[in-house]
């Protein structure tokens, strides 16, 4: 293993094991440690690079990290399993008050954890941003979709026929299950980056999860309608509730790039 793959592989494990400020400090140490070391000997001499790390990390914090990323990860995983199909799982409980609870939760829960433990770089991660344009292309999708299902639904009620080329159930409910899961995807790859390069990667969380919650809620709508209710009398509090629940959404991404 060359050096500079050991240090490579050795900084990812730490700055995912430590609190930043130990990380940097660790990194700088152990940079000069792996430069005066013979090449191929690196392995025999500090260890690998996962378990040189763990040997300088304090188990109470980290595991204390861990239980975090877990309630943060697990707040998008549960609602992704629900647009998935198992709505099973939520037969005891309202999953648009659970689901709401659980985005308010992450959303609080991830500012103060990043807020007080978190590091933030120098400069702007330029991939964040990138990142950051995906995913919100995927809010906007979704959130046009959501109006235009709306549209549709009035307009249904009030005894227009409107010709669609395709099946629209089935085709709306695949593309919001792969909108799901990329959202979830993206969202657990700004959590990892939060923790181990700059904590304004948080911004694609929010986000992410912002976009999954408007998935979740037009899903619910498509596969769990109330007949027996007029559409005049939920599709306004409806597209309200999820108006607000984005714009939520979206400033809370914008804090966490201050």
């Amino acid at each position: 293993m060359t050096k500079e793959r050991y240090l490579r592989r050795f900084a990812r494990s730490v700055r995912w094991q430590l609190p930043p400020e130990e990380a940097g400090e660790v990194l700088s140490d152990y940079r000069e440690l792996v430069e005066g070391s013979e090449e191929g000997r690196l392995v025999e001499t500090l260890g690998k690079p996962y378990q040189a790390a763990r040997l300088l990390r304090t188990n109470r914090t980290y595991f204390r990290w861990l239980a975090v990323f877990g309630v943060l990860a697990a707040c998008t995983l549960l609602p992704v399993l629900y647009l998935l199909g198992m709505e099973g799982l939520w037969r005891l409980a309202r999953p648009a008050g659970l689901f709401t609870l659980f985005f308010v939760g992450a959303v609080l829960l991830s500012h103060f954890w990043f807020r007080t433990a978190g590091v933030k770089g120098e400069r702007r991660p330029k991939a964040l941003f990138t990142a950051l344009l995906a995913v919100l292309l995927v809010v906007a999708a979704t959130a046009a979709f959501m109006f235009w299902l709306a549209w549709y639904i009035l307009a249904v009620y009030h005894g227009i026929t409107l010709q669609i080329p395709v099946p629209l159930g089935p085709a709306a409910i695949f593309t919001l299950r792969v909108l799901g899961v990329f959202s979830v995807l993206a969202g657990v790859i700004g959590l990892v980056k939060s923790r181990t390069e700059d904590r304004r990667w948080l911004a694609l969380y929010i986000v992410s999860f912002t976009a999954l919650f408007l998935c979740v809620s037009v899903y619910a709508v498509l596969t769990a309608m109330d007949v027996s209710a007029s559409a005049v009398d939920w599709v306004g509090p409806w597209c309200g509730r999820n108006v607000l629940l984005g714009i939520a959404g979206l400033v809370g991404a914008g804090l966490a790039l201050c």
